[in-house]
């Protein structure tokens, strides 16, 4: 097992890198360089707006000043911001803390939901329950996370005063003690998560319901919970880990688009100031560890598949 996470850990940096190459390139194709209008009064002189490029090291070729970032990079410096002057590293910790307190919260959320409908429906298809879910999964997996970011916004804060309509939180107080705020952001991430997890988890359950050994079972006289229990659940737990794993990136695009929504100050509203502003430091810094948590994501998730699946206990010993 250790020797599988390693192999799946060695393909880490490749993938990095190509993101951190990719969203260098990105920044430098944007137009305008954030200078004069952003960082200096739009009535700067020529002069100097060259002495900042400069500084920035902006009159350098694009390939140097990505190694340059790259060198800083691999001993832990990722640089300081543009537009603030504090250290990226800094910058990061909170917006990520709060990112990584929504995700989880949705993750809690929505895996025990999703499992739970997705045994109900498989064991009863075709029923009114199966029917609903379904309708409502498939348009949770269809219409894009901001606009039901914006219509439960509407419903929840604007018509019916339930919850904020933006989740700014108190910084005098840790996030977790402001459930409130986190309760719509997790509602639109868990709607489409949720949707994917059901509908994939239900025709697992279908194909095990229909096989001979859980049929011969019935016919014993097992209870439907032992049924459950014994003869469905070992097989819908490596699948639903993977799956959860494999919904990693979808999560956090999901996340950094529903942040901006809900004004939630985590990585993706950040990331959004940060590339307005043409804050390359800022943007690059937070490419790369989302990019990490892909990937340990979906690492996770293979070994968790591994240890739940006694046959691929035996493969990931192999």
């Amino acid at each position: 097992m250790r020797d599988f996470a390693l192999r799946r850990l060695a393909a880490a940096p490749p993938v990095v890198l190509a993101v951190s190459f990719a969203v260098f390139m990105a920044m430098y194709w944007l137009p305008g360089d954030g200078i004069r209008g952003g960082r200096l009064p739009a009535t700067a002189t020529d002069a100097q707006v060259a002495a900042e490029r400069a500084r920035l090291g902006l009159d350098r070729p694009v390939l140097e000043r990505y190694a340059r970032w790259l060198a800083d990079a691999l001993h832990g410096d990722l640089g300081h911001s543009w537009t603030s002057g504090r250290p990226v590293t800094a910058m990061l910790g909170g917006a990520l803390g709060n990112t990584a307190w929504l995700m989880a919260a949705t993750l809690a959320v929505t895996v025990p939901l999703a499992l739970g409908l997705a045994l109900w429906c498989g064991l009863r298809p075709g029923g009114l329950v199966d029917r609903a879910v379904l309708a409502v999964c498939a348009l949770g997996v269809a219409v894009p996370g901001f606009v039901v970011g914006i219509g439960v916004s509407l419903v929840f804060a604007v018509r019916l005063g339930w919850f904020p309509a933006l989740s700014s939180p108190d910084r005098a107080r840790p996030l977790p003690a402001q459930p409130a705020l986190l309760a719509l952001p997790v509602t639109v991430l868990a709607l489409g998560l949720a949707g994917y997890l059901v509908q994939v988890v239900r025709a697992q359950v279908v194909t095990v319901a229909a096989a001979e050994y859980v049929e011969a079972a019935r016919l014993r006289g097992v209870r439907p919970a032992r049924l459950v229990r014994r003869h469905l659940l070992p097989g819908l737990l490596p699948v639903a880990a993977q799956l959860v794993a494999l919904s990693a990136i979808g999560l956090v695009t999901e996340t950094v688009v529903v942040e901006n929504v809900f004004t939630f100050p985590g990585a993706g509203s950040l990331l959004r100031t940060a590339t307005a502003d043409r804050d390359m430091p800022v943007v690059q810094g937070i490419a790369v560890v989302l990019a990490l948590v892909v990937v340990v994501a979906n690492v996770l998730g293979e070994l968790c598949a591994r240890l739940l699946d006694p046959a691929g206990r035996g493969r990931a010993a192999g």
